[in-house]
């Protein structure tokens, strides 16, 4: 996250809840057009690598490369992450401020709002996101990790989208 934060805040949309003026949760976005992300700066890559080793990089590239290919094609907003802090999960943070910023998506800009896709490892999130409109497109395996792939349509339009 140390390494993604510096470019998403330059090229992206990021988002914070606080509470008590403690940070509790923190939404990661791209804007249309801009998915993925520019790599982060080299110093943050190598950072990473030395953490986590030659074995995980060449994992996490696998990875990146499959969801890659499945991505959306039609103009739509990326939420990357959303995370909120465990001591304060379940509490209504991560959801208010997920819904504050698909507001924000729908009213901002000129044009039609685009539809927004995200992905997600945990099958909990799922009724999470589609209390919020995301219905499940797809869902691949990937090192043992289930991911499943979700859209939320532009508001007015109905979803057609089929699970796959």
């Amino acid at each position: 996250m140390r390494a993604l934060l510096p470019t998403a805040l330059a090229h992206g949309a990021v988002w914070a809840a606080r509470e008590g003026g403690a940070l509790r949760a923190v939404l990661v976005a791209a804007p249309p057009g801009r998915h993925p992300l520019p790599a982060p700066p080299l110093r943050a890559q190598l950072r990473v690598l030395l953490v986590q080793g030659l074995g995980a990089a060449a994992r996490w590239r696998q990875v990146f490369e499959r969801l890659l290919a499945l991505h959306p094609r039609e103009a739509h907003t990326t939420l990357g992450v959303l995370g909120v802090d465990p001591d304060h999960q379940r509490r209504g943070i991560g959801g208010a401020l997920l819904e504050r910023w698909l507001a924000a998506c729908e009213a901002g800009g000129s044009g039609p709002s685009p539809g927004v896709y995200l992905e997600t490892d945990r099958e909990e999130n799922l009724r999470f996101y589609a209390r919020r409109g995301f219905a499940r497109t797809g869902s691949l395996e990937l090192f043992g990790v289930r991911v499943w792939r979700l859209w939320r349509e532009p508001p007015g339009v109905p979803s057609e989208r089929r699970v796959r």
